[in-house]
């Protein structure tokens, strides 16, 4: 995520960075706390404290959104998430509805620092 000034948002624990990177791949869909879990700790046991860890990271990722005013961009409901699609600018989705300068700058490379994204890649 950018800041309107073209500087990338800072978040300050890389995983709540992992976090928000999942819900935007997960295009606006609901997602659980335990399926964030199992999307980031594979193939970990989830038990109490691997939910407070999530938690935490989760209450980091939404510090760092607050800090720059762009807390919106979360649906929050009881034990899920969600990112706000009409409130992103997502080079992402621009590709999915073929948008020509999205396809044009594609370098065919997403989100390679993540495992889960090669594993749930949707094809677009």
């Amino acid at each position: 995520m950018f800041l309107p000034d073209g500087t990338p948002l800072r978040f300050e624990r890389s995983r709540a960075k992992e976090i928000f990177a999942y819900l935007i791949h997960r295009c606006g869909s609901r997602c659980s706390t335990k399926e964030i879990a199992a999307a980031l700790f594979e193939d970990e046991p989830y038990d109490k404290t691997q939910q407070s860890y999530v938690q935490t990271l989760i209450s980091a990722m939404l510090k760092s959104l607050k800090s720059v005013g762009a807390e919106k961009v979360i649906n929050k409901s009881y034990n899920s998430l969600s990112v706000n699609v009409d409130l992103l600018d997502c080079d992402f989705y621009r590709f999915k509805e073929l948008d020509p300068g999205a396809v044009n700058a594609c370098e065919c490379e997403y989100m390679s620092q993540y495992y889960w994204a090669d594993f749930l890649y949707n094809g677009f």
